[in-house]
């Protein structure tokens, strides 16, 4: 949201979790998707979803001292007026097709992108005898 981020940063999350031998299939889809969203609108079911998972996360969220402290303290370190937590309720509301298309086609750059991927602990062999 404009006034809640330091201007000209952003980014965007992709997590999942999965079997190892799918990372590649599942980056692919992943990016796949993002290729979509930047070409054509969402459906409005989707972003009326998203919106409405938000704002009951927000309300959810000012009922905790650190969502307060928190954002008080990025707002002063950004130099910016207390008022603009109160704005944060109209970005959700502003969440729809066109809006995520705009946001999409402005910011979503797939060529430039970082992987990381976690993979499981390797379990230890236990030794013939051992009782471990």
């Amino acid at each position: 949201p404009e006034g809640l981020h330091p201007p000209g940063e952003f980014g965007v999350v992709v997590d999942f979790q999965c079997d190892p031998t799918r990372i590649e299939e599942l980056r692919r889809a992943a990016l796949q998707i993002l290729e979509q969203t930047k070409a054509a609108p969402v459906e409005a079911s989707v972003t009326e979803r998203v919106a409405e998972q938000e704002r009951r996360g927000w309300e959810t969220s000012l009922r905790e001292n650190s969502y307060w402290l928190n954002n008080i303290a990025e707002a002063l370190q950004r130099g910016e007026s207390l008022s603009t937590l109160a704005e944060e309720r109209a970005y959700w509301e502003k969440i729809d097709p066109a809006y995520v298309l705009a946001a999409a086609q402005e910011h979503l750059n797939l060529d430039r992108y970082v992987l990381v991927t976690l993979m499981p602990e390797a379990t230890p062999t236990k030794k013939k005898g051992s009782k471990k």
